[in-house]
């Protein structure tokens, strides 16, 4: 077999990286090896060479599209139905500031990740006039994708798998409604009868991620009062916790359906791509998010994810760059 230097092979690929830490380490040698990153047998020398140029090799097919440089996407014969999905998604959808779409080829699912904020207690009023405009253009997107594309279900973030049958409950979702601060577009349409709610990870999962995130504002807190100094890894770690490890789940639980569609209404702050998956231009890539669908596609080739990201009109562009805000922050030390 080619011999071939991993480190310097994975240099500035966190999502495989992640890996070998994980014990995955002769699974990767093994598929990269057999060029399975490519997509099939490539060959030895050829699958590196392509893991190495992947980044690369993901260019702008249209004003929408990113897909691998070989790909003729005008060509529809042979291609999966999530490819084919991908494809035929709207490029202009009411409320929508940008539709972003990165094709994998012989994907079986492609994840529809509408970007939200998210509507929580006690907020100050300015703050409630913004989330309340970044979900009245949710709603507007999921009622055209509900007419247009026959969209029935959404993942929602936070919902276990374990209460989904509960929640959906026309009793329950009115006492949902009537409690809420401020208008919240899945609940809304739950309401009405058009959608469904699915759930998007366990009761563990979330309760584990929510822990982790009031960690780390605590320790952002006490930062403040002069009280400690963090350390960035820790605190990246509470972030990874609080968003990698709950998107990861989210892939395992949608993995298991036969529609190739996957429609989730996730925080922005979460993001399932990166440049391994997306190209080099991916425009979400940060130093805290793993590239959860690079690292899923490795492990599981055979149930593959594509990706498009909606960012509605109204959507902050300042939440973009928050996290990796706070982890440049002053109150951090490496020491």
């Amino acid at each position: 077999m080619t011999k071939f230097n991993l480190e310097r092979l994975l240099e500035n690929k966190p999502a495989l990286k992640s890996l070998c830490k994980e014990g995955h380490k002769n699974l990767l040698i093994f598929a990269l090896q057999l060029g399975i990153i490519g997509g099939g047998a490539l060959g030895i020398s050829k699958g590196v060479d392509y893991f190495q140029n992947f980044e690369k090799d993901m260019i702008k097919k249209s004003e929408n599209i990113t897909a691998p440089r070989y790909l003729d996407i005008t060509q529809k014969k042979d291609i999966s139905k999530a490819d084919e999905f991908l494809i035929d998604f709207p490029n202009c959808i009411p409320g929508a500031g940008r539709i972003n779409k990165y094709l994998i080829p012989d994907s079986s699912y492609c994840l529809v990740h509408i970007r939200q904020v998210h509507p929580t207690e006690n907020m100050f009023e300015d703050d409630k006039k913004e989330v309340t405009k970044v979900q009245k253009d949710i709603y507007s997107i999921l009622s055209f994708l509900i007419e247009k594309n026959n969209i029935k279900e959404v993942y929602q973030e936070g919902l276990g798998v374990e209460i989904e049958e509960e929640i959906n409950r026309t009793k329950v979702i009115r006492e949902i409604r009537s409690e809420e601060e401020c208008f919240d577009a899945t609940i809304e349409l739950r309401h009405e009868g058009k959608l469904k709610l699915k759930g998007a990870e366990t009761i563990r999962s979330y309760l584990t991620g929510i822990a982790a995130k009031d960690l780390f504002i605590d320790s952002i807190v006490d930062s403040l009062r002069g009280t400690r100094k963090l350390k960035a890894d820790s605190m990246l770690r509470c972030l990874k916790r609080y968003t990698d490890d709950r998107e990861d789940i989210l892939l395992k639980i949608a993995s298991k359906q036969t529609d190739p569609a996957v429609l989730c209404v996730y925080g922005g702050a979460h993001r399932w791509g990166g440049k391994e998956s997306c190209g080099k231009d991916y425009p979400l890539e940060n130093q805290i998010s793993t590239d959860n669908i690079a690292k899923w596609n490795l492990l599981n080739p055979h149930k593959k994810f594509s990706l498009i990201e909606i960012t509605p009109i109204n959507y902050p562009k300042t939440e973009d760059n928050f996290l990796d805000g706070l982890i440049n922050d002053d109150h951090f030390t490496t020491k």
